[in-house]
Formats: C-alpha cells, structure tokens, sequence
C-alpha cells in the first residue's frame, strides 16, 4: 500500500512539473505575443501617419498646382467671354485646399484654420500684382479683353472678376460640413468675417491667424468688396445683351441708346438676374455696415440709363407703368423720380427685376420707350394679320381639296 502512494506521488509530482513547464511556456509565447502586437501597432501607426503625410501633402500639392493653372488661366487668355472667365475663377477658388478638409484622424479644426490662413495669405500674394497703388473702381469702358486694351483696364476686370468669383464653395466642402457640424467658408465669407471681428482684435481678443491674415490686408480687402458690388450689374448687362461681344458693342452700349424686350426672358432667367443684383446688394450693405464710403462705377450708369425697355405687351406691366410713367427722355424720368417712391407693389418678373435695379444704382435708368412700344404693337399686329391670311389660305386649299375629292366621286357623264 505504501508503495503504491509512492508511486501515486512520484506521478503527481512529475504531472505537477510537466504542467508548471507548459504555463511558463504559455506565459513567455503571450509575453512574445504581446510585444508581437505593440511591434504590429506601433507599425499600424507609423503606416497611417505615413499615409496621412502622404494624402495631406499629395492634396497641398495638387491644390496648388491646380490654383496656379486657373489663375493663370483667368490672367492670361485673350478675347475670351467674361463668363469664362468667371467660371476659371471659380475653379480657382474651388480648388483651394481648405475647401477639401475632410475633418479625419489629424485633420482638425486647427488644421482647417491654418488651410484657410494659407488660403488667403496665398491669394492675396497672387493677386498683388495687378493692383495699381490708386485702387481704381472707375474703368471708362467694360468689354472683354482684346490684345490692344491697356494693362489697366486688364488688371481691373480680372480683380473685379476675381472679386465675383471668390464666394464660390467647393460641393465637398459643403457635404463634410454637414457630416463634421462645422461652418462653410469661402475666401469671401473670411474676409467678412475679419472685418466684422476688427473691433474684437482691437480690444485685444484672440482671433484665428486666418481673421489676422485679412485684416493685414485690409484695403485691398475692401478694394475687392468694392470692384465685387459694381461687377454685378454689368454681369446683368452681359446677360441681357451683347454687350461682352466685342469692343463695338460695349461702345454702342455705352454712350448710344440701345434696346431690351423684357418678354424675351422666362421666369427662371428673371429669377438669376435678380440674384445677381441680390448678391451686388448684399455686398453693398456690408461695406455700408462697415462704415465704408462705398465706390460707385460710373460705366454702370452710362451703360444702363442708355436702356430703354421696349414694351410689346402694356397690360403686364401696367402698374410699373402707372408710377414711372411713358418717358422717352432720361432726364425727364430723373425728375419723376425724385416725386415718388419707388418700393412700389409688383406683379410681373420683368417689374421685379426693372424696381430692383432702379433702386441698385440710386437712380432711375429704365425709361419705357413709348416710340419703341408703338412700333412693337404695330409689328405685333402685322404679325397677327400674317397668321390670319395664312389660315385663311390653308383653309382654301383644303376647301378646294375636298371639292376635287367629292367631284372624284362622280361619273363624267353626270356633269
């Protein structure tokens, strides 16, 4: 008996060692597994910060690039139409790398502050060139650029371009906005914002780099809110004419009386030139906000008060014309003006659109054309009696038709 307890010990020792070396061997292959894991981890790491410098300097460097094409792009092409060109801008503006932070792993919001602070810092580096010393909102003429027009007028269309075009927001930038809960901004957004929040760095509060970046450019900030606010109407102007056609025809705009029917336009087309002019207001009550004397273009009014709407059709806009009355003569119109107030109730798109920009350039520059209106209803009465006369003659023909196919019907010797 004893001796089989011996044996039974001797086993029991022998499982106890055997059992003992397995757990130290689990222990040092989890000790191993475990460096294993942070050797993976940290690797995991270093692979995503790698890949994030990657994608963030890939994005810089793109952004740039593509900054550099359009902008030149916008200066450089010749004889090129005006919407063009602000639709180069537009892409300029778009492709600026802050409006592509997407807001993951490092890319916070300090590192969207300092995009924007580049952003800014960036254009008005590019931008400086073309602006002459003197600031100058007057140009004595608008057409698009021709290869004789002096560097002048050249410098103030692509700056008054570039002042249009700088609200413009990437989509992606506004779908990350949305997911993040974050602001949209755009270059005119920030130089918005910096001039609002003057006051504050004044007082000693601490503004984001961007909000300062401005503001140690601040007229040429303002110089572009200026060139923004008198841009738009003639954005309108090239809208409703062939104003941008060509040198002639900017001429011929300016200081000669020229035409508009404003039935030639649908209500969607109404609704952008609103918007324009929406937009050019906008601006124009921030700069007055600002305590800014606001700057006014000259050719605006040369352009416009040479605008005679020709009226084909009296009953759409009897109200407008009830208050503004048929005045052929500009001059006439200025002295009704000063008798009545022009935030009249209106109807029509066409008086929409004629009230809002009488009350954009202070003055009245639309005149109904009473000569213009006369000549359009008698046109429109010649046309009418075509259309009759035609009808009359179908009606004949197809009369005469019938006749033919009825007597068809019948035997010659029955007639």
């Amino acid at each position: 008996m004893s001796k089989l307890l011996s044996i039974i010990l001797v086993s029991t020792l022998f499982v106890h060692c055997s059992v003992n070396d397995d757990m130290d061997d689990m222990k040092e292959t989890t000790n191993k597994m475990e460096k294993t894991t942070k050797k993976v981890s940290s690797s995991t790491e270093q692979l995503k910060n790698r890949t994030e410098d990657l994608y963030k300097g890939a994005r810089e460097v793109i952004s740039i690039l593509n900054q550099n094409i359009n902008f030149d792009d916008v200066i450089e092409i010749e004889n090129s139409n005006i919407s063009d060109k602000l639709l180069t801008a537009s892409i300029f503006f778009a492709s600026m790398e802050f409006q592509h932070w997407q807001g993951d792993y490092e890319d916070s919001l300090e590192v969207r502050q300092e995009l924007m602070r580049k952003a800014i810092q960036y254009f008005f580096w590019k931008i400086d060139g073309l602006i002459d010393d003197s600031m100058p909102v007057d140009t004595p003429k608008y057409t698009k650029v021709i290869p004789w027009l002096g560097e002048n007028y050249k410098n103030w269309l692509n700056l008054s371009v570039f002042a249009v075009a700088m609200s413009k927001i990437h989509e992606q930038q506004i779908q990350v906005a949305f997911k993040k809960s974050v602001p949209v901004y755009s270059i005119y957004s920030i130089i918005k914002e910096a001039l609002d929040s003057k006051e504050k760095l004044l007082k000693g509060e601490v503004l984001p780099a961007y909000i300062e970046e401005v503001l140690k450019n601040e007229q040429v900030a303002i110089y572009l809110l200026q060139l923004r606010h008198n841009f738009y109407p003639l954005i309108l102007a090239s809208k409703i004419s062939d104003i941008e056609d060509g040198f002639w025809n900017s001429l011929m705009k300016t200081y000669f009386r020229w035409e508009v029917n404003p039935g030639q336009f649908n209500k969607a087309q109404y609704a952008h030139f609103e918007e324009l002019l929406e937009r050019g207001f906008e601006t124009r009550n921030f700069l007055k906000e600002q305590k800014v004397e606001v700057a006014y273009n000259s050719v605006v009014k040369d352009i416009f008060k040479n605008l005679m709407w020709v009226v084909h059709d009296l009953n759409p806009y009897q109200s407008i014309i009830t208050k503004m009355g048929m005045r052929p003569h500009f001059d006439e119109v200025e002295k009704f003006q000063v008798q009545y107030d022009y935030k009249i109730e209106v109807k029509t798109e066409p008086e929409k659109l004629i009230v809002l920009l009488n009350e954009y350039t202070g003055s009245t520059l639309f005149v109904f054309y009473p000569e213009g209106a006369k000549k359009a209803e008698a046109e429109e009465e010649a046309r009418i009696e075509r259309v009759k006369q035609e009808r009359k003659r179908k009606k004949s023909l197809h009369n005469q038709q019938r006749l033919r196919e009825w007597l068809s019907k019948w035997p010659e010797e029955n007639y």
